[in-house]
């Protein structure tokens, strides 16, 4: 099982952490540390590329609102989620969300 097949059971990534990953893995924390860091990766940078790779997902769909799209992410607030997505991407959600709203 991979961990994005995991993070896809969460109905919110709130409260996901490396310790109930390593447990669904039926491995240690230290153990998935180090498969991650043989593939030049961490914890925090695959559960923020998958964040991405949702949150461009959840704004195509014009019937996901931004608050639903926020909480199912895992931030608490909006406007973390904002700042995170311009820090991965340089542009707005809301931009990417209303162009899928203006096209249907």
């Amino acid at each position: 099982m991979q961990i994005c097949d995991i993070f896809e059971k969460y109905e919110s990534l709130k409260d996901i952490n490396i310790n109930s990953i390593a447990e669904q893995l039926h491995t240690s924390t230290r153990t998935l540390n180090r498969r991650l860091a043989n593939v030049d990766t961490n914890f925090t940078n695959t559960l923020n590329c998958y964040r991405l790779d949702k949150a461009i997902r959840l704004l195509k769909n014009p019937e996901i609102s931004m608050t639903e799209i926020t909480y199912q992410l895992g931030f608490s607030e909006l406007s973390s989620f904002s700042r995170a997505f311009k820090r991965w991407t340089g542009d707005c959600p809301t931009k990417l969300h209303a162009s899928s709203i203006n096209n249907n």
